[in-house]
């Protein structure tokens, strides 16, 4: 315990035994919040909580991605007719559409 509080160490050995000391400190901490919780049976997240927030997320993307493929898709039929160079057009055009 002594070889923490010497002041004659490099700063490199002061910085170590910081984050040593920090990191124990964390662990008993966090020992003494999250054993409360589990020695009675208690989480932090209710089993039921994410659910309608990420069914409403997930029906929105699969309807975006749905989209966004029968966009690519339509645009990409549409161009071959004209050749090549519109197809690269399309794939740009799509592109700006994804990001905005």
């Amino acid at each position: 315990m002594r070889r923490f509080f010497s002041k004659e160490k490099s700063r490199k050995e002061k910085k170590a035994d910081f984050y040593i000391l920090y990191t124990i400190v964390f662990a008993a901490i966090s020992l003494v919040i999250y054993g409360c919780f589990y020695f009675n049976g208690k989480s932090l997240v209710w089993s039921h909580d994410g659910v309608p927030q990420h069914i409403n997320a997930l029906a929105y993307y699969g309807k975006y991605l749905r989209n966004v493929l029968k966009t690519l898709e339509l645009t990409i039929r549409y161009r071959c007719l004209c050749g090549i160079c519109t197809l690269v057009m399309a794939l740009i055009s799509l592109q700006h559409c994804i990001i905005m």
